[in-house]
């Protein structure tokens, strides 16, 4: 009996059991203004925390990246003055990307892409001009033609970013009963009803949510249940922390995300929630190249700031945590890497592991199973 357990386990150190946190696909969306290959696909081994090259497919600037509940449809925005938005099926065997369709996204410079949850609908944010524009996701994966885009207007104090509306987020809350489009360009976050039986945007019973003049609001997360909403201000460098009463949103806190002795241009990227509501990451660029790390106080949705870590490069756009919740990758658009830092699942915090991904321009990341 004793032989036979030896056996086993030599087996297993030999052939080792994949698990569910081994079995995913990372994604990276990229500009392709130098001699970047459009999308990257990357065999992600969550176990050891290293990406190996699986495939490529060109679309013209792919910044922003969306993967369709069923895990067989990927979605992007071409980042371009003349917007468009692409949908493409993967192969989830081989990898690989293949192009189904592209179709306008009735504006320019689409840096946003995002699904209902249902799967039914994709909205993209036209950051160029100012609006958002709802597609339908066909049986086969494909978009239709724009069926709504709703158009921002007005202006906010800082004339050189903020002379007209610019949508830079569409984030659906979990139940995809509502929308929350932050514009950096006037200052808001709008709160749009959406109807799950006929996929409308309700333009006449939108909520307005308030920021401070010149702050710039660019990306946001939800907190589980949506009772907390965290915005980042690009401009501002902070974080507005709301909490939801039964009819509107109520101003909780607002902190910086940089450190208190910080001199220099301030870019706020992106933010981001750990899957167990604990902690919220956000990136900054300007002269700081940031990650920086807090702690959620569940009583009151607080942030407390942790941890100030440097991005490992040249400003840092989006990130993302991956699936196992024990990596979280910076995807640093001028340094043209994606840098892996290991995570605390316990405290939250980001320890450098000298390892990363060299990637021209890289903008998004984002994960798809394997099976």
């Amino acid at each position: 009996m004793f032989q036979f357990v030896r056996l086993i386990l030599l087996l297993l150190s030999v052939c080792p059991i994949e698990t569910k946190a081994q079995t995913h696909y990372l994604v990276a969306g990229t500009y392709t203004k130098s001699n970047s290959e459009g999308i990257y696909v990357y065999d992600w081994n969550a176990k050891e925390g290293v990406g190996v090259k699986r495939s490529s497919l060109y679309t013209s600037n792919p910044s922003f990246l969306a993967v369709h509940p069923s895990q067989q449809f990927l979605y992007s925005v071409n980042e371009n003055n003349n917007g468009q938005v692409s949908a493409f099926s993967f192969d989830a065997k081989k990898g690989t990307l293949t192009f189904i369709n592209a179709v306008s996204s009735n504006g320019a410079s689409p840096c946003y892409i995002s699904i209902h949850p249902s799967g039914k609908w994709v909205v993209t944010g036209n950051y160029g001009s100012g609006g958002l524009t709802l597609f339908t996701v066909q049986p086969n994966g494909s978009l239709s033609d724009p069926v709504q885009t709703v158009q921002h207007s007005g202006s906010s104090l800082n004339k050189t970013r903020q002379s007209s509306p610019h949508v830079h987020a569409t984030v659906f809350a979990a139940d995809g009963r509502s929308l929350f489009v932050p514009d950096l360009g006037i200052d808001q976050v709008v709160v749009y009803p959406f109807d799950t039986t006929t996929g409308k945007i309700s333009e006449a019973e939108k909520q307005i949510i308030t920021l401070e003049p010149g702050s710039g609001p660019r990306h946001l997360a939800l907190h589980s249940g949506s009772r907390y909403l965290y915005v980042l201000e690009e401009l501002s460098g902070k974080v507005s922390v709301f909490q939801k009463t039964d009819t509107s949103w109520k101003t909780a806190q607002r902190i910086s995300s940089l450190p208190v002795n910080f001199k220099g241009s301030i870019g706020a990227a992106d933010i981001h929630i750990s899957a167990d509501g604990k902690f919220l990451y956000c990136s900054n660029r300007g002269d700081a190249h940031l990650l920086t790390v807090f702690k959620i106080h569940s009583s009151n949705g607080h942030i407390e700031p942790v941890q100030f870590i440097s991005c490992g490069g040249t400003k840092p756009r989006n990130f993302g945590i991956d699936p196992s919740g024990n990596w979280l990758l910076a995807a640093n658009q001028e340094s043209n890497d994606l840098i892996i830092f290991k995570r605390n699942r316990k405290n939250g915090l980001l320890t450098p592991t000298g390892r990363k991904l060299n990637i021209p321009m890289p903008v998004f990341t984002g994960w798809i199973q394997k099976d």
